[in-house]
């Protein structure tokens, strides 16, 4: 799994409940349209570890898994431990901390 070194705290947050929140079986194309990258593994890929899974991309964020739901859910992990590590965060919700307090920006 990688980082990217600027994130955006709150679409991470919200994307991830959204997609936790799907049903499975549309789960896939409701990650491909908040603009992640889904990858299949390669053909005859059998030694090479890499090549034969499935790799989800989504705000610099990728993970993978053996099928597409793996690595959509091993994302999901991956985005929850991105905005839980973040050290503002609302004590009500355990939200990420919206720096216009929930207010549109002007």
């Amino acid at each position: 799994m990688r980082h990217a070194a600027h994130q955006n705290q709150q679409q991470i947050y919200s994307d991830q409940q959204l997609l936790a929140n799907t049903p499975l079986f549309r789960r896939s194309a409701l990650f491909r349209k908040a603009g992640g990258i889904l990858t299949p593994p390669q053909e005859n890929c059998r030694w090479d570890h890499d090549a034969s899974h499935w790799w989800a991309s989504l705000h610099g964020m990728t993970s993978h898994g053996a099928s597409r739901a793996e690595a959509i859910r091993a994302w999901l992990r991956t985005a929850r431990q991105s905005y839980r590590s973040t050290p503002t965060r609302r004590a009500t919700d355990d939200r990420p901390d919206c720096p216009y307090n929930g207010q549109a920006a002007i």
